[in-house]
């Protein structure tokens, strides 16, 4: 209240902000269902600010996963951005993606991300500036580089990736994964 400067918390939102938990307010499976997004927020906020996320929350965003793909995959692309740019370890949230089952609906190619990739995503810098865009590109590229190119480029497209984005993304990881073939067979 402004004038007596009380804090009300009936969520004891104050609490979660010290133990470093996201929860959900009020039953956690409604609050999904309301806005499938939420899950998604839940796991970008959860990673961002290294909290945990509460038990029934994430039992709620589990739940939910399998019904994400009513998202519009234009608001899937703009979560996936934000988690780049916004979270110094975005391996930590894409592994969140993974293990809810996520990404087994929105983005197949990506269900199965490897802890090297998740760890290599971990790895690069986040951009600071709109000048270091690049940099959400280079974790972009990184988050697909285990994909085999044509369904990288299928899955950017999916998500509603620009046409640059894709073309540009798609042709390093067809790069990544030649070098890749080249290097196995002289180590042969």
């Amino acid at each position: 209240v402004p004038d007596t400067q009380e804090l009300h918390d009936p969520f004891e939102g104050q609490r979660d902000l010290r133990e470093k938990l996201v929860r959900a307010v009020g039953v956690a499976g409604d609050r999904m269902r309301e806005d499938r997004l939420r899950a998604l927020r839940a796991i970008r906020f959860a990673a961002r600010f290294s909290f945990a996320i509460e038990r029934e929350t994430w039992e709620a965003i589990e739940e939910s996963a399998p019904h994400l793909g009513r998202l519009s995959m234009e608001r899937v692309q703009q979560e996936i951005e934000k988690t780049m740019a916004q979270v110094e370890r975005p391996g930590d949230a894409f592994r969140l993606w993974r293990d809810s089952g996520a990404f087994a609906v929105l983005a197949p190619a990506l269900a199965q991300l490897s802890e090297v990739a998740l760890a290599t995503l971990d790895r690069l810098p986040r951009a600071t500036s709109a000048e270091e865009a690049h940099r959400t590109t280079n974790r972009l590229i990184a988050l697909f580089l285990d994909v085999p190119p044509a369904q990288a480029r299928d899955t950017l497209r999916e998500l509603r990736f620009s046409n640059d984005r894709v073309r540009w993304i798609g042709d390093i990881v067809e790069r990544w994964h030649a070098l890749h073939e080249a290097i196995r067979g002289e180590m042969s």
